[in-house]
């Protein structure tokens, strides 16, 4: 009977690389679906190289960020998220993030306008990647790879998307 390998994820996060690493929170769009059967994902920045594995510890559904990030600027913390205050500061931050990324045009407004589902991230000391890995050729979509492949590093093998 064949094993099955955990995939991983790898999406282009140029613009918010910094974020995700600082933060351990990711967003998208809720109209887009992104499936996979693992929970986990890897994020390329700006030259297309991946730093480190993540896992998905939490998910919020269908937020707005607009209004979020007006109430987790308020004094006290909103537990309406269901979130413990460390993460209500570190989706806070990311936000905060987003709308100065927005200000400086280094980030698409329209995408952070509308609905998101935010990813709270952890990652372990062995997800560490080696250095310059990243795909043979960039590319804005997502693409799967195994957890050894990743964990090989270097120049990995052009791949199609999910």
């Amino acid at each position: 009977m064949p094993s099955y390998e955990p995939s991983v994820i790898t999406l282009p996060a140029s613009e918010t690389a910094h974020l995700i690493e600082r933060q351990l929170i990711h967003s998208r769009p809720a109209k887009e679906s992104l499936l996979s059967r693992d929970r986990y994902y890897c994020f390329r920045a700006g030259n297309s190289e991946m730093q480190r594995i993540y896992s998905i510890v939490h998910v919020l559904y269908n937020v707005d960020p607009v209004l979020t990030l007006q109430q987790l600027n308020q004094v006290v913390f909103p537990n309406s998220f269901g979130l413990a205050e460390d993460q209500a500061i570190r989706l806070r931050n990311y936000l905060n993030g987003i709308e100065n990324g927005i200000r400086a045009e280094r980030i698409k407004p329209y995408t952070y306008h509308e609905p998101q589902v935010f990813y709270f991230l952890a990652t372990e000391e062995d997800d560490t990647l080696p250095p310059h890995t990243r795909p043979a050729k960039p590319t804005i979509g997502p693409i799967n790879y195994t957890r050894d492949e990743l964990k090989t590093g270097g120049i990995l093998p052009a791949k199609n998307g999910i």
